[in-house]
């Protein structure tokens, strides 16, 4: 997880033609660690805490530290030039004093050059040049003792006046050092940040030595917290592309929160990865309840599939869980508003699909496609099934909205084919194909086919089944009958009657009003008419059908006794060679179900097999070797059942 995130945001090299991008302006390269040493809650030894920068990939670090830190602050500094890990800063007094002796005596010892970072008291003037004077003749002080060892100064902001950008820049300006800038932290920016903050950015940026980023919103104080998760922020798209247009970096990533920082910093890498990389129609997680750090989930749309990628240790409770807890972990809803996510978790009917965990992000896949229009909300849920009862999804869980983006119409959707195709069909026929040439929405179908016997609407006609049959593609859908009103002799069929009926006309109607996957109506009505004929109740022989064998040029011809299912005969019938390898040749049913073609291919001269799956039916469900009975009707499955019947034939 942690290489595949550094590579995210390793920067690839920009043509001199081309503008910067957010990817390159916010490459790993470009960012510092800050804010850790004194936050950390699993307070790390320095060679800790140098392995963690390593694994999160950071080529920069600044120092922050509390006085019980500082006598390992040498072996940190070895350690960091071992692993190239650069000291861009290090947290220093406003008066240097025996802790600022210390750390410069360090530094020089170990031949160190950096910036110290110094927040400045607020000054005790009253005007705002006094105020100016009075703070640049600190800085000053402190520029030239840091000079002696080619260090840099860096005005730190931490609010009131000397946290002003105007203020800052008039300090720099009155000390006239020519080592002294600005370090600038989001965090500790004034409440209204947005307000001028790209004029004031603009203002900076000849001075600024390092920026501190950090999630923003305008109404922060609503959440009742200011330092956020980059990217959690509902200004953060903005704010970062108004920084990039002013400022190049470098910028500091925070793990100042007195969590785990390692899990605080990758959650930071996570949401500006986001952020930077961000595709249309990707989306951020909310927060349903405070939590901790673990609120930089994110979100896409893939091939139909709801994605969920979760920070660094987030999704390792899941890993073991079985499928069906598992499937407790996250929920899609249509989307309510108003109503809360933890009612809907409750109360509300999720969409059917399957969760699966692939490795390192959650892909739920629907049952049916999502609709476009339609705004949806995916819950998220953790620790829903955890063994704690004190950690609820209460305390762990999240939310995001998104809507799918209403489809253009490009061409209308027409209905391409009806199976079978004969004029004339058996009384027992047990099911029918229908065709489109686009992805329908699906659970409509019964509401939009028609079945009349003589002009007169035939009652309930269809199997009812919990969903409907259709392929991967949405573009084929089965229907059945119900077998019960097919078979003679059976309750249902003499009280309800028979579906067909024999030397009656039938006709099939597909409503123009049925809408395709994007929410389009078909390109117009449909209709087929078939005369019925007496049953068929024979099983399928495959010893009675005429092999024509193929050609160096030409296709493998069968032709069978009677009408078969097509899309059964389709998967149920293979070749294999003379050593039992099935050749990867496609077929083709005939239009009227009456054979089967092999395409054409470089057939080598040789004995071959023509194998028959003994599930394949015909459109009344006749099998092989056995007719039809309805107490043992039962959807096709992937296995097959018996031993396959085989013939034999030759290409010469």
């Amino acid at each position: 997880m942690r290489a595949f995130l550094t590579s995210l945001l390793i920067a690839l090299p920009v043509a001199a033609a081309e503008p910067p991008k957010l990817a390159d302006t916010f490459a790993m390269k470009n960012l510092v660690a800050w804010c850790i040493v004194p936050f950390d809650s699993q307070k790390r030894t320095p060679k800790q805490r140098v392995e963690m920068l390593q694994r999160l990939g950071f080529t920069q670090y600044a120092y922050d530290w509390r006085a019980e830190h500082l006598p390992s602050f040498p072996e940190e500094i070895e350690l960091l030039k071992k692993a190239k890990i650069s000291l861009k800063g290090v947290w220093f007094p406003s008066t240097i004093g025996k802790d600022g002796e210390f750390i410069l005596e360090t530094l020089k010892k170990a031949d160190v050059k950096t910036e110290l970072w110094v927040m400045l008291p607020q000054p005790k003037a009253e005007s705002q040049e006094e105020k100016v004077k009075e703070s640049a003749k600190l800085v000053t002080e402190l520029a030239q003792r840091a000079a002696k060892q080619d260090c840099r100064i860096g005005i730190y902001n931490h609010g009131g006046w000397t946290g002003e950008p105007a203020n800052m820049i008039a300090v720099v300006k009155a000390c006239g050092e020519q080592n002294v800038g600005i370090v600038y932290n989001l965090h500790h920016a004034p409440r209204d940040l947005s307000k001028d903050f790209d004029a004031k950015l603009k203002a900076m940026a000849p001075h600024l030595y390092c920026l501190t980023l950090n999630g923003y919103d305008p109404d922060w104080e609503k959440h009742g917290y200011k330092i956020r998760v980059i990217g959690d922020g509902s200004a953060d798209d903005v704010l970062l592309r108004e920084i990039m247009s002013a400022y190049k970096g470098p910028f500091a990533i925070l793990g100042h929160t007195y969590d785990d920082v390692e899990d605080r910093l990758h959650d930071n890498l996570v949401g500006l990865n986001h952020l930077v990389t961000r595709t249309p129609g990707s989306v951020r997680w909310s927060p349903a309840f405070r939590t901790r750090s673990f609120n930089n989930m994110t979100l896409r749309l893939e091939k139909g599939n709801v994605v969920v990628c979760g920070p660094y240790r987030l999704l390792d409770p899941l890993i073991e869980r079985k499928p069906e807890e598992l499937a407790q972990s996250l929920r899609v809803y249509v989307d309510k508003p108003g109503v809360a996510a933890e009612t809907l978790w409750d109360e509300g009917a999720p969409l059917i699909g399957t969760l699966e965990l692939d490795p390192v992000q959650l892909v739920f896949t629907p049952r049916f496609p999502l609709e476009p229009g339609t705004t949806y909300r995916v819950v998220f849920n953790i620790l829903s099934s955890g063994p704690n009862p004190l950690l609820t999804w209460k305390t762990y869980g999240y939310y995001a909205t998104f809507t799918i983006p209403k489809a253009t119409q490009e061409k209308p959707t027409a209905i391409e084919a009806v199976y079978p195709t004969s004029a004339k069909l058996p009384e027992n026929a047990l099911r029918m194909y229908l065709y489109f040439s686009a992805p329908m929405k699906q659970g409509l179908g019964y509401k939009h086919i028609r079945l009349e016997c003589d002009g007169k609407a035939v009652e309930d006609p269809y199997l009812h089944i919990e969903q409907e049959l259709w392929s991967a593609d949405g573009k084929r859908l089965t229907i059945l009958f119900d077998p019960a009103r097919v078979k003679r002799g059976l309750k249902p069929r003499e009280e309800a009657g028979p579906i067909l009926v024999e030397g009656k006309k039938h006709t099939l109607t597909i409503d123009a009003a049925w809408p395709d996957a994007n929410g389009f109506p078909l390109k117009g009505m449909f209709t087929y008419s078939f005369e019925v004929g007496p049953p068929d109740e024979t099983a399928i022989d495959p010893a009675k059908w005429t092999i024509t064998p193929p050609t160096v040029e030409t296709p493998l011809t069968v032709k069978f006794e009677k009408p078969l299912d097509k899309a059964l005969s389709e998967r149920l019938i293979w070749v294999v060679d003379a050593e039992g390898k099935r050749l990867e040749v496609s077929s083709l049913a005939n239009k009227d179900q009456t054979g089967i073609t092999f395409a054409a291919r470089f057939w080598k001269p040789g004995n071959y097999k023509l194998v028959i799956d003994t599930r394949l039916e015909d459109i009344c469900g006749n099998r092989v070797g056995e007719a039809f009975e309805v107490d043992e009707f039962k959807p096709v499955t992937n296995t097959i059942a018996g031993k396959p019947v085989e013939r034999l034939f030759t290409v010469k």
